[in-house]
């Protein structure tokens, strides 16, 4: 691997952390560089503790979703879901859940707010456009 691609590994890491801390405020979301890593196996690239365990690439072409989701699914700490991030060049990054957890996250979500999407975009300032 070179070091542009490292680089652009790292970049897209640092980015999922923080847009992580964004969303989830007074959770702490730690990212796991190489250098924390140091080898070991069972550490995810960027964690919110108690939340989710994410694995993420960013490659000129969408990486594969599945084996990063099936990676930080190895990787995950108690409480949390596991996550694939992967980015394209140019492109939107897209998540991978496996559906239980999807549906769990969903619930909760549904439970906690009682809001639909729309309503919950339009709390925060953005918009939904809906395709007919």
């Amino acid at each position: 691997m070179s070091a542009s691609q490292r680089t652009k590994g790292a970049r897209f890491e640092r980015a999922v952390a923080v847009a992580l801390r964004d969303a989830l405020h007074g959770v702490m979301v730690q990212r796991h560089g190489e250098a924390q890593r140091d080898g070991r196996g069972d550490v995810p690239d960027v964690q919110a503790r108690g939340v989710v365990s994410v694995e993420c690439k960013h490659h000129e072409k969408y990486a594969n979703v599945i084996r990063e989701l099936e990676t930080a699914a190895q990787r995950t700490g108690p409480g949390e879901w596991p996550a694939g991030v992967v980015k394209a060049d140019r492109k939107p990054a897209v998540v991978a859940m496996y559906f239980e957890d999807w549906l769990e996250l969903l619930g909760a979500w549904h439970v906690a707010t009682r809001a639909t999407v729309g309503d919950a975009l339009a709390a925060i300032g953005g918009t939904v456009e809906r395709v007919d």
